[in-house]
């Protein structure tokens, strides 16, 4: 009910005279004499369904002659009439007689049958994702705006995809981002959105990059009763052997306290650092192994090894660091290779 009179009956005449064409060489051609009125009523009642009035007062409104009806329009040639081709006048001459009229917008079919001129949304320019994902804790996950060219209100669909499995559906509505919760375990997340109007019309998606998921959580120390005493060392620590190139890296932070960042896949099974073990999770290809350091259960540590194990709850693991990261305390910038 949104399209105007004129694209109404061209739609129907469309369709009318793409009948009449297909079936005018059968013996029995002159059947559709009653087709033709249908469509010819049908087409009346839909203009008298949108201008909400009696059927006769469209007839009246569009009259030409006793018996005929028509849209008019105009054109660079001057006004033209848009009427309902007769099933009698698809002979091939009289037909050159009917100017086409040109719609407003693009037609879309649907598998019901249904036509529409709606366009759908432009989709969104753009998805950010954090290129940090913690696992255990949230993130914001925001995208462009898209354009309807019908003015149409527009919605957005987020979807989520977690280890490269099935995209599920997280969000549904208006806003251009959305805050989700990161389970500890994922390994990789990826996001995707669409925009829709409120014609049901969507865009494509636009999808974002795959981002690792951290599970490693950072060592904290705990004191009950909160005395306000200084703790001191909190329990055992370890000693980490340094590549040369990573002595270079450190050669101006002799006696300075710095930290240390390693991901979960870049802690392999070594000699560096004992753990003793609370979780074995078993992911196919990969297991994760939860424990904490030596004897001092405030620093834990979780490594994502590669292949299949089967540690026990209180085994003792020994593993090491194939690459590390460095952080300034008190900057807390990385130290990169040709500071110091």
């Amino acid at each position: 009910m949104r399209h105007t009179d004129l694209e109404i009956v061209t739609v129907f005449d469309a369709e009318l005279r793409g009948i009449c064409n297909y079936y005018h060489l059968a013996s029995n051609y002159r059947n559709l004499n009653y087709f033709s009125y249908l469509m010819e009523y049908s087409c009346l009642k839909t203009l008298s369904g949108k201008h909400r009035c009696k059927l006769s007062k469209i007839y009246d409104k569009y009259r030409i002659g006793e018996k005929r009806w028509g849209i008019p329009y105009e054109t660079k040639a001057g006004k033209k009439i848009r009427r309902l081709t007769k099933f009698n006048e698809i002979d091939g001459k009289k037909c050159e007689d009917i100017e086409p009229a040109i719609l407003s917008s693009s037609l879309s079919v649907f598998d019901d049958g249904s036509i529409s001129t709606d366009i759908v949304p432009t989709a969104p320019a753009c998805i950010t994702v954090p290129e940090n994902v913690q696992g255990g804790t949230s993130l914001e996950v925001t995208w462009g705006a898209s354009t309807d060219p019908d003015d149409d209100p527009i919605g957005y669909e987020l979807e989520r995809q977690v280890d490269n499995g099935e995209w599920e559906q997280v969000y549904k509505g208006e806003a251009t981002s959305y805050t989700d919760a990161i389970t500890r375990g994922w390994l990789t997340v990826a996001y995707r959105v669409r925009a829709y109007d409120s014609y049901g019309a969507t865009s494509d998606y636009t999808t974002s990059p795959t981002r690792e998921v951290n599970n490693n959580r950072a060592p904290a120390i705990v004191c009950t009763p909160a005395s306000g005493a200084d703790l001191g060392v909190k329990g055992e620590g370890f000693t980490v052997s340094l590549t040369p190139e990573e002595q270079h890296t450190l050669r101006g932070y002799n006696n300075k306290e710095i930290t240390l960042g390693v991901r979960p896949e870049n802690i392999v099974e070594g000699a560096d650092v004992p753990v003793t073990v609370t979780t074995n999770e078993n992911l196919g290809m990969n297991t994760l192994v939860h424990g904490y350091v030596g004897g001092n259960k405030a620093v834990k540590i979780s490594a994502k090894l590669k292949g299949w194990r089967d540690y026990k709850v209180g085994d003792t693991a020994s593993f090491t660091f194939n690459r590390k990261h460095f952080f300034d305390k008190e900057t807390t910038n990385a130290i990169k290779g040709g500071e110091g």
